[in-house]
């Protein structure tokens, strides 16, 4: 069988669609037109069904990492104890050792005060201890707390807000005064020492700043 050229294909196509009164140029500008048009609305969807695509992976994502903090946080408290009762045993802790502290007020030898803002309460007993010991401190509302009960037992009260703050700052409660203090806690001991002696309450020497 012979096959036609296809240059002859072609031209008898295009008198063909002539006898049908189609033009041909107008034909092929059309079909480019629609082709150009049905490719730029196809990137327009596929760029929208990609964006769709990332925004759903991205709250999939983001749910899958709260469900995960979710089971950790039940798996702690599984195993460590709910964060909230653990949270109210440690207050719990902290009012009894501060009750405890408040208790130890009365035996102090003096209360030192800012005299607003920081209380600490000293104790010195002398061939027992090194130096004085800080047997309570606060600061605001229990400092204040510690004024009242010095002031309820009698414990004298020495205002030298410097020394006050220093001694909050610098030592702990049932720590004793580091040797850079000595000179300045003698000097309130002294005074505590002649106001004692005034009453008839001295029981022992004062505190030595060169022990």
């Amino acid at each position: 069988m012979q096959v036609l050229p296809t240059g002859l294909l072609v031209n008898i196509c295009q008198i063909i669609l002539k006898l049908f009164g189609v033009d041909v140029p107008y034909l092929a500008y059309n079909f480019k037109v629609l082709l150009k048009d049905f490719f730029s609305k196809l990137i327009i969807i596929l760029a929208i069904l990609g964006i769709l695509d990332w925004v759903y992976n991205w709250w999939d994502v983001e749910r899958r990492i709260k469900l995960t903090r979710h089971e950790l946080k039940e798996e702690l408290k599984q195993t460590e104890g709910d964060p909230w009762v653990k949270a109210r045993i440690r207050q719990k802790q902290r009012e009894i050792a501060r009750r405890r502290m408040l208790a130890e007020v009365p035996k102090a030898d003096v209360v030192i005060t800012n005299p607003t803002h920081y209380a600490v309460a000293l104790k010195y007993e002398l061939g027992k201890m090194v130096s004085p010991q800080v047997i309570a401190k606060g600061k605001n509302f229990l400092a204040q707390k510690i004024r009242e009960i010095a002031e309820m037992h009698k414990v004298p009260i020495y205002h030298d807000p410097p020394l006050a703050q220093l001694l909050y700052e610098k030592v702990e409660v049932g720590e004793f005064i580091p040797e850079e203090l000595y000179q300045a806690v003698a000097k309130v001991l002294a005074y505590v020492y002649m106001l004692k002696k005034k009453m008839g309450k001295i029981k022992e020497p004062i505190f030595k700043e060169n022990m």
